[in-house]
C-alpha cells in the first residue's frame, strides 16, 4: 500500500468538507399553499391546519342544524367560553376567528364581544343573568358559544398516537337550554424518533 502524503490527505480533507456542506445545505425558503398537502404535519401537537379544519367542521355542523338566522336576520352570538384543556398553548383567535368567517358569510350570524365594560370576560353563566335582567336591552346576545378542547395520547412499543377532540355548545341565553352540542376529533400517529422525542 503506497503512502499517503500530506498533500493527498489535506486534499481528501477539503473535498470531504466541501461535500459536507453542499449535502447539509437547507433548501432556499419556498412558498405553499396554505391549503395544500405541503404543509409541516407533527405527531404530538396541533398544528394551525388541523385548529382550523376542526373550526371549520364545527362551524358547517352548526350551519347545517340551521338553528340561526331563523328570522331572516343574521342572530346575535357571543363565544363566552374558550377551554384549553391540552398541554399545548393554543391560540384561541386562531378557531374563533375561523367560526366567526364561516357563519358570518353565511350571514345567519354576527358576533359582540365577549370582554365586558368592566374588561373581564363574560360567562355564559354571566350571561344568562344579564339576558334575565334585561330581556330587551339591545346588543344583548341570544345565543352564547362555548368551545372546549381535550387531548388522549396512547402508546404501543415505538409509536405515539395523540387525539384531540373539539366539542361546542350552542346555549340559548333566554332558556338557558343547550340548543346544539357537536365535536369533532383529530388524531395524530407517528414513530419515535431514535434520538430525542
Amino acid at each position: 500500500m503506497s503512502k499517503i502524503t500530506k498533500r493527498q490527505l489535506a486534499l481528501q480533507c477539503a473535498l470531504a468538507s466541501t461535500f459536507l456542506l453542499t449535502s447539509c445545505k437547507s433548501p432556499p425558503a419556498t412558498r405553499i399553499d396554505s391549503k395544500g398537502t405541503q404543509l409541516i404535519t407533527t405527531v404530538g401537537d396541533l398544528d394551525i391546519q388541523d385548529q382550523r379544519d376542526a373550526a371549520a367542521t364545527l362551524a358547517q355542523s352548526l350551519l347545517q342544524e340551521q338553528i340561526l338566522g331563523k328570522d331572516g336576520k343574521p342572530s346575535l352570538l357571543i363565544i363566552s367560553n374558550y377551554i384549553n384543556n391540552t398541554s399545548q398553548q393554543i391560540d384561541s383567535d386562531v378557531i374563533n376567528t375561523k367560526i366567526k368567517v364561516i357563519l358570518g358569510k353565511a350571514k345567519v350570524a354576527r358576533f359582540i364581544s365577549s370582554i365586558g365594560a368592566d374588561g373581564t370576560r363574560n360567562t355564559a353563566p354571566d350571561l344568562i343573568a344579564a339576558k334575565r335582567a334585561k330581556p330587551n336591552q339591545l346588543g344583548r346576545p341570544q345565543y352564547s358559544l362555548t368551545l372546549k378542547i381535550t387531548s388522549q395520547t396512547a402508546r404501543a412499543g415505538k409509536y405515539r398516537q395523540k387525539t384531540y377532540t373539539f366539542t361546542m355548545t350552542l346555549t340559548d341565553l333566554n332558556t338557558s337550554d343547550a340548543l346544539w352540542v357537536e365535536e369533532t376529533q383529530i388524531t395524530k400517529q407517528g414513530a419515535k424518533p431514535s434520538l430525542g422525542y
